[in-house]
């Protein structure tokens, strides 16, 4: 296909084809996008977006900045790996794609410089550098200004010729047999369905964080992709090992090594009846549940990371947190000079589908890049990972995606547009759709914060099997949001817990 094209199809839907669709317009899905296009001039690169401008955690975060790890010398590409396999457990990590990341970082992050990133300056002269999250080597670079990093971006893919679609919200990918073919969703504006073939699909529409009463994802992202490759039976890994933060009201971060600072105090929720598995809480006790010698290790090692670490020793701080939450969904912490409200704010997926080298998920024509890709990390990941892994893995994704599309036969449009009808029979547009998922936004919120809340076994229990009921919905948004909660709010059995 030379180019984009849009077809009618009657009142109702409509009918695009390109030769690559790259679902997202992220920092993965750029890069994959002009991955694609410079690789293969003679295809059509499409990137569709729920809006028109700088969206979702890439590009709209609430710091209007980004860390990004370069592994820039031996030394640096050996740390970064060691780091970054030893923060996974107990999720799933593939060595290879770490040592991809450690040795191709370097000529991503070049590349990002010479398209002008505003990055931060040493005093001394050149970027300077930062220990990211779960790491004590400063090898990590930071960009402000991600308005203008967009920009940069969407220029130099529309140099490469990418085309752009705004408004379009994805709900699902065509599946032809057992290749991916294209997607399919709905026009923001009008809720008008649209069939969208391509011959490759790269899919890069960021995590689950969106579906969480409380998170800190940007603006623009459903949080429905895992979802949507459960439905497509995509294999998927680390699920629910979701970045976590402390933050007051505003979200502004805290950081609970600092709010459980010697001397502090949690004042305990108000009695919940519907809660009959929840310990005791005295705020008394909470400072000597451990040796103060322990104590002011935990508070050490979790002043070293932003986001609460799964399967981590200091996670005890995080979960004494959690033991105090009101029913307003923040704790009260009780210092000298103030009573700080700290709530826990889901941040950003560690799971997605699980992909080879080439960013390859288990279903054929369909890649991923981003949050919606795992393998390169577990269950944590070391700050400024992420933001390299989109620039790596965009890349290599774009790369594959257009040597699929090199190879693959253009779907006859006759059946792309049956495909789409399979796929509209089940929109609706109700009020049990937004029930049910401010339901699914309050009990995640509720029950399955960092693994599952602490003392919260039977609630949990009881809000997943609602989520099964709720996941053989006959309501497109509906089953696609309970399917992905299911995946996120599995119990993670994190052994270290508050013993009192």
């Amino acid at each position: 296909m030379p180019a984009t094209s849009a077809t009618p199809v009657g009142q109702s839907a409509a009918i695009l084809t390109t030769d690559i669709l790259v679902l997202g317009a992220g920092l993965a899905g750029l890069r994959s996008a002009w991955a694609a296009a410079e690789s293969a001039p003679n295809l059509s690169v499409t990137v569709v977006r729920p809006g028109n401008g700088p969206d979702g955690s890439s590009f709209a975060n609430r710091n209007n900045a980004l860390g990004i790890q370069l592994p820039d010398t031996d030394a640096r590409r050996t740390a970064f790996f060691s780091e970054a396999m030893a923060l996974a457990a107990p999720g799933l990590i593939d060595p290879a794609l770490v040592t991809i990341l450690a040795e191709e970082g370097e000529a991503r992050v070049r590349e990002l410089m010479a398209l002008g990133l505003c990055l931060r300056q040493a005093a001394t002269g050149g970027p300077a550098r930062f220990p990211g999250c779960g790491s004590h080597d400063p090898r990590a670079l930071v960009f402000d200004n991600l308005g203008d990093a967009f920009n940069r971006f969407f220029a130099k893919t529309r140099c490469c010729g990418v085309n752009f679609i705004n408004g379009i919200e994805i709900m699902g990918i065509l599946d032809d047999g057992g290749t991916a073919r294209g997607a399919w969703g709905l026009e923001s504006a009008t809720n008008r369905p649209v069939a969208l073939g391509a011959r490759a699909v790269v899919m890069t529409l960021g995590g689950p964080a969106p579906l969480f009463a409380r998170h800190q994802a940007g603006p623009g992202n459903s949080g429905l992709a895992l979802g949507i490759l459960a439905e497509t039976g995509v294999r998927t890994a680390n699920e629910p090992y979701i970045q976590f933060m402390w933050g007051r009201e505003d979200a502004s971060f805290l950081n609970p090594a600092q709010v459980l600072a010697p001397g502090n105090r949690i004042r305990p929720p108000d009695p919940d009846a519907s809660r009959t598995d929840t310990p005791p809480l005295d705020p008394l006790r909470l400072d000597a549940s451990a040796p103060s010698r322990t104590l002011d290790g935990l508070r050490s090692a979790r002043a070293l990371h932003c986001p609460a670490f799964h399967h981590r020793p200091q996670a005890v701080l995080d979960r004494l947190l959690l033991l105090g939450l009101h029913q307003d969904g923040f704790a009260r912490v009780i210092t000298p000079a103030e009573t700080i409200k700290a709530g826990m704010y889901a941040h950003a997926g560690n799971g997605g589908a699980v992909v080879d080298e080439h960013g390859a998920t288990t279903l054929p024509g369909l890649f991923a890049a981003g949050e919606c890709a795992t393998g390169m990390h577990g269950a944590n990941r070391l700050g400024g990972a992420m933001v390299l892994a989109t620039q790596v893995f965009g890349r290599r994704a774009g790369l594959a995606a257009a040597c699929h599309a090199a190879d693959a036969e253009t779907m006859d449009m006759g059946r792309l547009y049956n495909l789409g009808q399979e796929e509209f029979r089940h929109i609706r547009n109700s009020g049990d759709e937004c029930r049910a998922l401010r339901s699914i936004a309050d009990g995640l919120a509720r029950h399955a914060l960092f693994g599952g809340t602490p003392g919260d076994s039977d609630g949990l229990a009881a809000f997943r099997t609602r989520l099964a009921e709720l996941a053989r919905s006959s309501e497109t948004r509906i089953r696609i949001a309970a399917r992905t909660a299911l995946l996120v709010s599995r119990p993670t059995d994190d052994p270290f817990q508050p013993v009192f």
